[in-house]
């Protein structure tokens, strides 16, 4: 609902189904000013406001279309300057946009060279000091690692202000990636009824809704963080770092596959300690982990950048546009 897009010159013939209105700009007005008009908070709320409908929203009528009020420069050129200058921005944020899924995609490539495929003893690509090591050798999780489980802290316990810090399962599919090193929520519950992190510690969620969002792997380099029930606890000598990126990439199918059940799925501890692992020398382990990390914290540049040219085109628009009471005094139908 609400979404618009401009068809471009070069398409000279085409349909559109049932579900689409095609709204053709008169003269004396700029297609481009009047499409990021219809986009502003306010219309979208407008035409919210008036369409039908229960689970699904029908969308709104021709007729509803047609008596909408909207607040144009009576000047095209004053229009023509505003869309030239919203539309350089977008430029701007699709460029940045682009380079981030470049970043992405290639992040993704480089964790399916660095770690090995099925049945292989080494990666596809390894660094130049590490090429003449020796192959990386097979373990069981449960040969280099201990296995715990997360305690308490249910979404009820997370408290704005509270004063230990904690992470939920679930968290771990919206809030964090393969490096834990800020933590966002917090909890104010007894000590006796928490388990706490050690540096290291790798994260894999016990419980989840699909195979693919349970076999999700962080790794929290914090000491004390409180930790959540229905989280498997992996604390190891090794790098931990390494470990969940390698979780993530060339082991995510198959900890999806010793995952158990359908509309709930449930990753044991017993399971996962038979997991068998390849692993290399320590330095190798710290090499590839630095490499990944750094890779994320280029990303994580990229995500803020993109985020504030949006505030910034936002903040834009609320200066380029009538507020509410202005735009209703000097609109009109066009």
């Amino acid at each position: 609902m609400g979404k618009f897009a401009i068809i471009p010159h070069s398409f000279t013939q085409g349909v559109i189904n049932q579900a689409l209105l095609k709204l053709t700009v008169k003269n004396g007005y700029d297609v481009k000013f009047i499409k990021f008009i219809l986009e502003l908070p306010v219309t979208q709320r407008n035409l919210l406001s008036q369409s039908a409908g229960g689970a699904i929203k029908n969308v709104v009528s021709v007729d509803q279309i047609k008596v909408m009020m909207l607040s144009v420069p009576v000047k095209r050129e004053e229009q023509q300057k505003i869309a030239d200058c919203l539309a350089s921005l977008d430029q701007t944020i699709g460029a940045e946009t682009g380079k981030l899924k470049a970043y992405q995609k290639y992040k993704k490539w480089l964790m399916q060279q660095l770690f090995p495929a099925d049945g292989k003893t080494v990666p596809r690509l390894r660094f130049p000091e590490f090429r003449n090591a020796p192959e990386w050798e097979e373990k069981t999780l449960s040969e280099f690692a201990f296995l715990y489980k997360g305690k308490g802290v249910s979404k009820a316990d997370i408290i704005p202000n509270g004063k230990i810090p904690c992470i939920r399962y679930g968290e771990l599919y919206t809030a964090y990636n393969e490096i834990i090193d800020t933590v966002f929520s917090a909890t104010n519950l007894p000590l006796s009824e928490l388990f706490f992190s050690k540096k290291n510690d790798v994260l894999l969620p016990s419980s989840g809704e699909t195979k693919e969002d349970i076999s999700t792997a962080s790794c929290v380099m914090l000491d004390n963080i409180a930790l959540g029930g229905d989280l498997n606890v992996i604390r190891t000598e090794q790098d931990g770092r390494f470990i969940s990126y390698y979780f993530n990439s060339a082991k995510k199918r198959e900890i999806a596959k010793i995952a158990q059940g359908d509309t709930v799925v449930h990753l044991y501890s017993n399971q996962l300690k038979q997991l068998k692992i390849s692993l290399p020398e320590l330095s190798e382990q710290q090499k590839i982990a630095d490499c990944l990390s750094s890779l994320d914290e280029l990303i994580a540049a990229q995500t803020q950048k993109i985020e504030r040219l949006k505030i910034f085109k936002k903040g834009l628009m609320q200066q380029l546009f009538p507020a509410n009471d202005e735009a209703n005094a000097s609109a009109a139908r066009i």
